[in-house]
C-alpha cells in the first residue's frame, strides 16, 4: 500500500493527457486517443450531478467508503443468496479503475477501500469527480465523459 500511497499523492497534480513530443517541440501523438481530459468546469454541472445521483448519491458526505452503501448491498447479497449489488463509492471505483484489476475478490475489495480512503485523504471531492469522469470507462471502447460525449453527441461534454 505505501507504493499506491505515492501514486495517490502524485494525483494531486491533476489531469491531463499523455502526449509524446518530437524532437522539435511539437505534439507527435498522444497516448490513448481513446480519452480527452477536460476540466472539472468545462464538464456541464448536469452531467456531473446526474454521475453522482447514479453512481453514488452520498459522494460529498462519506469518507470514501459509504458503510450506509456497504451495508444495503451486503443485506440485498445475503437475502439472495449471491452477489446482487455492489457497494462501491465513486471513489472506490476510480481507485480500482486507476490501480487495480477488476478481479472479484475480498482481497481487491479491501485494497480498493484502502486506497478510496488514501485518495479522499489526498484529493478534494472535485478533484475526485475530475478524476473519475476523465478516466472511468463508460463503453465502446471509450474512455471519460468528454471522449463520450464525442463519440455519441459529435458535441463537447460542456453543454
Amino acid at each position: 500500500m505505501s507504493r499506491k500511497a505515492v501514486a495517490v499523492h502524485r494525483l494531486t497534480r491533476g489531469i491531463g493527457d499523455t502526449v509524446f513530443y518530437g524532437a522539435d517541440g511539437q505534439p507527435w501523438f498522444r497516448l490513448d486517443d481513446q480519452r480527452h481530459d477536460v476540466a472539472l468546469a468545462d464538464i456541464s454541472p448536469d452531467l456531473q450531478r446526474a454521475v453522482v445521483a447514479v453512481e453514488d448519491r452520498r459522494f460529498y458526505y462519506h469518507p470514501g467508503i459509504d458503510p450506509i452503501g456497504l451495508a444495503r448491498a451486503a443485506f440485498r447479497d445475503v437475502r439472495a443468496r449471491e452477489r446482487v449489488e455492489g457497494g462501491s463509492t465513486l471513489t472506490q471505483q476510480l481507485a480500482r479503475t486507476l490501480f487495480l484489476s477488476n478481479v472479484r475478490t475480498y482481497g481487491r475489495k479491501a485494497k480498493e477501500a484502502a486506497l478510496a480512503v488514501l485518495i479522499e485523504e489526498q484529493l478534494t471531492k472535485n478533484q475526485i469527480l475530475e478524476l473519475y469522469l476523465n478516466r472511468v470507462y463508460l463503453s465502446a471502447g471509450v474512455y471519460g465523459v468528454e471522449a463520450m460525449s464525442e463519440h455519441l453527441f459529435r458535441k463537447p461534454s460542456s453543454r
